[in-house]
């Protein structure tokens, strides 16, 4: 049975590799993974600070820059996103994302969680 990325989709490129494949499966999987949130970050949230108690595979949020609480503790002004776990992400000075619960796009202009909104 192959499991199809959320992000990459269903094509033969987009899907998972599972065990006993002749293939470091973990490694591409972790790979499918991270890039599927490069170049175009989409977030459900920006400056969060709790987790939600049921992500589903491929959320993504932005944290806030103090007070993260949960599995985000010690997360501050990163992107965390759910696979199987959260992982955890600096974003780049410069790098656009949208967040799909206002419907904006942003960029993200100094280290601290300055943002510009850029569309609409």
């Amino acid at each position: 049975m192959t499991k199809t990325h959320p992000i990459v989709g269903g094509t033969e490129s987009g899907n998972y590799h599972e065990e006993g494949q002749d293939l470091a499966f973990v490694t591409i999987n972790e790979h499918y993974d991270r890039v599927s949130h490069s170049p175009t970050l989409v977030v459900k949230g920006i400056n969060q600070t709790t987790p939600p108690g049921s992500p589903s595979l491929g959320d993504a949020y932005l944290l806030a820059s103090s007070s993260c609480t949960g599995d985000w503790t010690g997360q501050e002004k990163k992107v965390a996103v759910w696979y199987d776990g959260w992982w955890f992400r600096t974003m780049a000075i410069g790098e656009v994302f949208t967040d799909i619960s206002a419907g904006y796009v942003y960029v993200k202009q100094t280290d601290v969680p300055a943002y510009s909104q850029i569309y609409p």
